[in-house]
């Protein structure tokens, strides 16, 4: 039997072996002058035999499958024909031939193909379970048998890339995810410490994005640490705020080694260097001590807001009485001016018997802190809590996981930071490209709301514009170039609203607050400009943040450097051609021929493919140039094979190939009934060599004759070596013609075949 290379014949006995029930792996070669392989031996897997030390390992629970087998075939390169032929075959097994349901799991035959690894890898990167990745694969592939491979080696592969990702250490790792992102990123920011022992102790890290969000929504900022999971147990420190659809964004990021008054000194530093010094109007966080110290002594000028939830939960622990809880809530929410909640909390206080209770008297003195009368006139975006951290702690659950490495935890993370962005960028299609329809009674407000402010900000106008129906200016007051308003509202008689206008440089006030603390318009300005016969808002009314236009002036500043990244075109090409077979798959499936048609092009391309991109890997070719040119003085190398001089039956296995009888005695089973086919006596073969050193054959001997007992397959037969070539089977029906059962006597193969230091990265100075 011949190839014209010598993966071609390795491929051809793989195959071979893969149909009678057993796997193959390579053993020795032999070499030429110029390294140029000239023979190769393959063999059977199970043989030789286990080491004897591992026999007496009493710990060793892993079975051997090794048992000393004989078979094998190698093959040799013909430099007159420069072809590669058979030299020696062995066809007989000293243990039973596996089943074709099991043939299967024989680890040589399991392994994921790399279009697999890709799904694999794609699936986990959206924090999808390896166990919910198989289920999705058996279904792809039609159950377990067509899956190539079993759950362990599923599970192996995902340990293997996550022990690959930290080959280095999880610190050499998490230092170049950092640098990897400054080299793609010229306005990314990092920075990191150190403990004296070289450990990780802090990290900080902002993209050009965040600090673009900063700059345009960053005027309140939220953030807290109590997201912990990852494997190390660091906190996680979020900075967020609203965008001007009022969704989340995150502007920036830190992984801390403790909630220390230092350590958040630290966070709020790297910040403040981050953003170029841009400190925020204010901060929500909850109610640590720790947080509070340092945010006084770093952004002293913003104001400090604590979470309304945080506290109202510390009341329901130190109070059990529920109205008096309500009367607390009504009081942290309620927009009195300072002296109506003085008022009010001495009311309640005393109704309820707690003035002297130690909780009350702490909380009371933090009141400028939590009470919405003492910040009616500081913009807070409508940030009460740090719900919105909450929200992306609970977000990014989906994707990250305890037991995640420190740079696995980077990766997921930006993930679900692209899903925060993608949000916004869908909100913003939304804004341009639908109008909505006009509802209220005052439609050119409505409408020119609509022009000015995001899709979900125009609603909250929208009902303030709606509200005002039940509003009457009923006194109107002029001082020079200001202009007083007394707004009521219909039957309550106690509701009466105060709105000033100066009439120069059009500005509105309110009693309410509700521009300086949110930035929107209020019902009782609005129901004024009706009285006024005003038809527009003014550039007063119009707070940028809120606008579709809020980062048009500050994108081209913060622009990235746009990087021909080869990894990222490789995924954008995948998702393409996924695409492309989604359709092919659509229109094939369902006819018989077209599914057929469709396959055999595929598996045709696929050939061409790889065709051509060994012929790029290799240069001038190796691969498909005969391996050897005209040998000289042939030496044989090993390259790993067994070390049969540790292994029992080593000096079986050690016998030379020529004194193996060169007769063929076949016998096999069929249909229960026993065939014989006669081939000469045993031969044996003569060898001398040739001018070049190349061993050959000049001659036979019939001396003796060798005979196999058949073995328990689907069909039996017993082989023995004939020259330099395969036997032909006579009057024996569906062999093709071939030793090999199924395979034509060419050799050729059908093409459907399966197979505290700081460091820092980024240009920021």
């Amino acid at each position: 039997m011949e190839f014209s290379t010598e993966q071609e014949a390795i491929d051809f006995y793989e195959a071979y072996a893969r149909s009678q029930g057993f796997a193959i792996r390579k053993d020795d070669v032999k070499y030429n002058d110029e390294n140029e392989i000239v023979s190769r031996r393959l063999l059977c897997n199970k043989a030789g035999k286990s080491e004897r030390k591992n026999k007496k390992n009493e710990d060793r629970h892993r079975p051997t499958m090794r048992t000393g087998c004989l078979a094998r075939l190698r093959v040799a390169y013909d430099i007159i024909r420069k072809i590669w032929k058979v030299t020696m075959f062995q066809p007989f097994h000293n243990h039973d031939l596996t089943p074709a349901n099991f043939v299967h799991l024989i680890p040589n035959y399991r392994k994921l193909s790399e279009a697999d690894k890709q799904v694999v890898n794609g699936l986990h990167s959206q924090g999808v379970r390896t166990c919910h990745i198989l289920g999705f694969l058996m279904d792809q592939k039609g159950g377990h048998e067509d899956l190539g491979f079993i759950k362990k080696d599923l599970y192996n592969y995902t340990d293997h890339q996550g022990r690959v990702r930290i080959e280095d250490g999880d610190t050499f790792a998490t230092l170049s995810y950092f640098q990897g992102k400054a080299d793609g990123d010229s306005n990314f920011f990092s920075e990191f410490t150190f403990t004296d022992d070289g450990r990780l102790e802090n990290i900080f890290w902002a993209d050009s994005t965040s600090k673009l969000d900063y700059e345009c929504f960053g005027d309140v900022v939220a953030f807290d640490t109590t997201y912990k999971k990852n494997r190390y147990g660091k906190p996680l420190v979020i900075f967020s705020g609203y965008n001007h659809h009022g969704e989340t964004t995150i502007f920036a990021c830190a992984l801390i080694c403790d909630e220390t008054a230092e350590t958040y000194k630290w966070v709020l530093n790297m910040f403040s260097k981050a953003m170029y010094n841009k400190y925020p109007k204010a901060v929500v966080t909850d109610a640590d001590k720790a947080m509070r110290e340092a945010i006084r002594v770093v952004f002293p000028n913003s104001k400090h807001r604590i979470c309304s939830w945080h506290l109202h939960k510390n009341a329901c622990a130190h109070i059990k009485d529920k109205k008096f809880l309500e009367e607390f809530k009504t009081l942290m929410y309620s927009t009195y001016t300072p002296e109506k909640f003085e008022s009010e909390w001495q009311r309640v206080v005393e109704t309820y018997g707690v003035s002297k209770e130690k909780w009350i008297l702490k909380t009371y003195k933090l009141k400028q802190m939590w009470a919405s009368a003492y910040m009616r006139d500081h913009f807070v975006c409508g940030v009460r809590t740090t719900s919105i951290c909450e929200g992306v702690n609970s977000f990014i659950k989906k994707y990250v996981q305890n037991k995640n490495s420190l740079v696995d935890f980077l990766h997921n993370f930006e993930r679900a930071l692209k899903d925060y962005r993608h949000n916004e960028l869908v909100s913003d299609f939304k804004s341009f490209y639908y109008q909505p329809v006009l509802t209220t009674s005052l439609p050119g407000f409505e409408l020119g709301a609509s022009k000015i402010f995001t899709s979900k900000k125009f609603k909250d106008v929208k009902k303030a514009i709606e509200k005002v129906g039940a509003l009457s200016v009923t006194e109107r007051t002029v001082d020079g170039n200001n202009v007083i308003f007394r707004v009521n509202v219909y039957r309550n008689k106690d509701a009466v609203f105060w709105v000033h206008l100066d009439k120069v440089q059009n500005k509105f006030l309110c009693d309410c607050r509700r521009f300086e603390r949110r930035g929107l318009p209020c019902s009782h300005i609005i129901s004024v400009m009706k009285y006024e016969d005003m038809d527009a808002f003014p550039e007063s009314l119009i707070c940028k943040r809120w606008t579709k236009t809020a980062k048009k002036d500050h994108i081209s500043s913060f622009a990235s450097k746009d990087v021909n990244n080869e990894e990222k075109m490789v995924m954008f090409r995948r998702g393409a051609l996924v695409a492309a077979f989604n359709r092919l798959c659509e229109v094939s499936c369902m006819s018989a021929n077209d599914y057929k048609e469709a396959l055999e092009g595929i598996n045709s391309l696929c050939d061409k493919m790889n065709k051509r991109r060994e012929g790029n890997i290799n240069g001038n070719n190796k691969a498909n140039k005969p391996v050897a040119g005209a040998p000289r003085n042939v030496k044989a190398k090993v390259l790993a094979r067994i070390d049969v001089d540790k292994e029992e039956g080593a000096e079986e296995e050690n016998k030379d190939e020529d004194s193996i009888a060169e007769h063929v005695s076949v016998s096999h089973k069929m249909n229960g009934k026993k065939h014989s086919l006669s081939v000469p006596n045993g031969i044996k073969r003569k060898r001398e060599d040739d001018k070049n050193g190349v061993p050959h054959d000049i001659g036979y001997d019939a001396s003796r004759t060798i005979k196999h007992e058949s073995q328990s397959t689907g069909w039996n037969h017993g082989v023995g070596y004939v020259g330099n070539y395969f036997p032909m089977y006579s009057g024996i029906p569906n062999f093709g013609g071939s030793i090999f059962p199924q395979f034509p006597s060419t050799g050729i193969l059908p093409s459907h075949s399966n197979n505290t230091t700081a460091l820092h990265y980024g240009t920021h100075s």
